[in-house]
């Protein structure tokens, strides 16, 4: 049993990575973007507030988020499973700090590695403006937003990376690579996870 995190700014191919990680292993998948566009999507109380964020390429507010991540995780412990896959997640501190108090009460979710895609800035652009010819997404659209997405990033999410290296849990992939590539790269460790 193993639970895992990927890490790495917008456009590092962490979707793609988790899809197929997700095909092999059958991990459960906590993706908070995807979580959150779902309830702005659904003009929901908290999808309302959310938009503001999304569309602006903001973090969204840490108790709206902590509230969606673990609504889900209680939904996966309720259903019997035990690998989770967490997408981009956690990006702050605050974030990490609350999802090891939210793991500690669910001993079979424990984090085993941490994945962090490391890519150039002129390819996450350039993968960010592809993706937004096809995903619909309006942080995907602009520019400004975009810049904004990779700034905070690495302002914010730095610390976190911090955070797993001093607990012996990150590994750094070069995610500049092909698509199988970075996958064979992830997988080599993987295996050495007990993941059943």
């Amino acid at each position: 049993m193993a639970s895992i995190i990927l890490l790495g700014p917008p456009g590092a191919g962490k979707g793609t990575q988790r899809s197929k990680l997700v095909e092999k292993y059958g991990f459960k998948e906590i993706i908070p973007g995807d979580l959150m566009r779902e309830e702005v999507r659904n003009k929901t109380s908290d999808g309302i507030i959310l938009a503001q964020y999304i569309n602006n390429g903001l973090l969204a507010p840490h108790d709206l988020v902590m509230k969606i991540v673990k609504s889900k995780i209680d939904t996966y412990f309720s259903q019997g499973f035990n690998n989770i896959i967490f997408d981009g997640f956690p990006r702050e501190v605050e974030q990490f700090e609350e999802l090891n108090k939210i793991l500690q009460g669910y001993d079979i979710f424990k984090i085993m590695a941490v994945f962090l895609l490391k890519v150039n800035n002129e390819t996450v652009k350039e993968r960010i403006k592809i993706r937004g010819l096809t995903s619909g997404r309006a942080d995907d659209i602009s520019e400004d937003v975009i810049n904004k997405r990779i700034e905070i990033y690495y302002q914010k999410t730095k610390r976190v990376v911090d955070e797993y290296r001093k607990l012996n849990l990150l590994i750094e992939i070069d995610a500049n690579k092909e698509i199988d590539n970075v996958f064979e790269d992830i997988d080599s460790f993987l295996k050495n996870c007990m993941i059943k």
